[in-house]
């Protein structure tokens, strides 16, 4: 019977930086699906499809063709919050604080991406309220890119 080998800090950091990474992706891909169907181009659903494929594209070959390039940022963002929060707290407790507040972001991004509802506004007036500014600011954008 072998011995298992418990988690090494090194270990531990590259498991949050693979999560971050591949949350991030997913994210970006959620955010490009969202604004290019609130856009609505004048597009047939084929070139829809093909402009979302040709985003996943650009998106990810630089990730997965340039060696490592997402969890490289993705480390260097979190060592670098990591020292800075140590001023504070233990090296330990600050890597899974800086951990868990990315994931706090992600999970607030991803929920206003999904269900079009912002986390902490309960009342759907709310809520529609602060969407429709969001909405209007894009409609200027839109504006302003098609002229």
């Amino acid at each position: 019977m072998s011995k298992e080998k418990p988690l090494k800090g090194k270990t531990i950091v590259k498991i949050m930086v693979l999560v971050i990474s591949i949350l991030v992706m997913d994210f970006a891909f959620n955010v490009a699906y969202k604004i290019m169907f609130s856009l609505q181009l004048n597009l047939s659903s084929y070139a829809m499809t093909a402009l979302g494929m040709s985003f996943v594209v650009l998106v990810a070959l630089p990730a997965f063709s340039i060696p490592d390039l997402l969890e490289k940022i993705t480390k260097w963002f979190l060592e670098t919050s990591i020292k800075i929060s140590s001023l504070i707290f233990q090296k330990n407790i600050a890597a899974f604080l800086i951990f868990f507040v990315l994931l706090f972001i992600l999970y607030i991004g991803f929920y206003w991406a999904w269900y079009d509802k912002l986390l902490f506004f309960d009342s759907s007036t709310q809520d529609t309220l602060i969407l429709e500014k969001i909405k209007k600011g894009s409609e200027e954008i839109r504006r302003e890119i098609f002229r």
